[in-house]
């Protein structure tokens, strides 16, 4: 790989970070802000609620234009609105201003994550796309934590986590020159011996072409399973308070019950690091059958939510060690899910499709990719690697 074609995937795997972490600043800064722009805590997280309802609905209209046009630019356009919004919402003076700013930078962080997912999976071969998706995912979840990390550290200072989040994007767009676009399927073998040719991959995807999507079973379950595995992701915000109720009921007094289950339930967070063990998984199986990534899935699955249930159902006296060894184990398996379901997009889509069916799936289910694992679906043979099947008329840029 070219110095160039590493340093723009670094580039864009890093603003997806960051944009992850302009979303995390403000859930974590609601209490702050109830007293600094007086107003109550549900005005917050409603606006949260609304800024990430715009993020992911807008991802799908950011997706299908980047299938059309260069994604460079959209790239550009989309982080220049969201760093410039969130740098806005530094400056809020009360909460009406704050929902226009914050909801505004949800319009361009929809666009980070579908056109930039659409990027690396062009730069990335087909072997080696489960461990890719597991670094851009887990890239993700750091970036959630920085955010998290600014809004404690910079307490009670509400406002300057936004600020100089903004502030840091601002300079990696000054280094959008220097950045690679590549062409669509620049990695896939199917246009190998075309490109050698001399050949280009010309194609843009069309409105007609939605409905290719959604023929492919795959694709339909992958949206299907991405909306339901939400909910169960989303249900996970209640385990601090699950394990609280749970300490209470043995007898542990409440601030330390409160805080105990705060850490029990964060522990649960530490077996995502799997997520890199089983995108390399994935990519050995995927080198071995087209079954390979779901195969992946499925055992990931059927052994994390039986230790997850089970963790949920012990006693905490005299199993709490236990409970927390099946929560980790749990989330290890689980995590299994995330980078080979985003692999298998590649797998069973055309490089026009893939940034367009990414977009999709985050406005039905509200996907944020920096969750890890989610519910079993099988895959259709017949829609893997669909450019074998494809006929391929190149547009010829140059000769041999």
């Amino acid at each position: 790989m070219k110095k160039r074609q590493l340093f723009t995937i670094l580039n864009f795997v890093i603003l997806a970070s960051l944009d992850n972490a302009a979303l995390a600043i403000l859930p974590a800064s609601t209490t702050l802000m109830v007293f600094k722009l007086q107003a109550p805590e549900y005005v917050f997280i409603f606006i949260f609620m609304l800024t990430t309802l715009v993020t992911v609905i807008t991802s799908f209209f950011w997706g299908y234009r980047g299938d059309q046009v260069s994604r460079k630019k959209l790239l550009f356009y989309g982080t220049i609105i969201w760093s410039v919004m969130i740098f806005c919402t530094g400056f809020s003076w009360n909460w009406m201003m704050l929902l226009v700013f914050h909801v505004g930078a949800g319009i361009g962080l929809g666009c980070i994550a579908s056109v930039g997912f659409s990027i690396i999976l062009d730069y990335i071969s087909p072997k080696k796309r489960g461990l890719a998706m597991s670094l851009w995912g887990v890239s993700q979840g750091i970036g959630s934590a920085i955010g998290y990390m600014l809004a404690f550290l910079l307490d009670p200072m509400w406002n300057l986590p936004f600020i100089i989040l903004a502030l840091i994007t601002f300079g990696f767009i000054l280094t959008y020159p220097i950045t690679q676009d590549p062409e669509r399927g620049a990695t896939e073998e199917e246009l190998k011996d075309l490109r050698e040719k001399g050949f280009q991959y010309g194609y843009t995807i069309k409105a007609s072409d939605l409905k290719v999507i959604l023929k492919a079973k795959t694709n339909i379950w992958i949206i299907c399973e991405a909306f339901f595995s939400q909910m169960f992701w989303g249900a996970l915000q209640l385990l601090p308070a699950v394990f609280t109720w749970r300490f209470l009921s043995e007898g542990v007094e409440f601030s330390m019950a409160l805080d105990g289950g705060k850490v029990v339930a964060g522990l649960f967070e530490i077996g995502a690091a799997g997520t890199l063990l089983f995108g390399f998984l994935g990519d050995v199986m995927f080198k071995k059958t087209l079954r390979g990534r779901p195969i992946i899935c499925a055992l990931g699955t059927l052994a994390g939510v039986p230790l997850f249930i089970t963790a949920l159902l012990l006693p905490f006296n005299p199993f709490l060690v236990t409970i927390i060894t099946l929560s980790i184990l749990a989330a290890l398996f689980m995590s299994a899910e995330d980078p080979n379901d985003l692999a298998m997009i590649a797998e069973v889509n055309l490089p026009e499709h893939r940034g367009t069916l990414f977009g999709m799936m985050n406005a039905i289910s509200g996907y944020i990719p920096d969750h890890h694992g989610r519910v079993l679906h099988p895959v259709n043979v017949d829609d893997t690697r669909r450019l074998q099947a494809r006929q391929i008329h190149p547009r010829k840029t140059c000769t041999h």
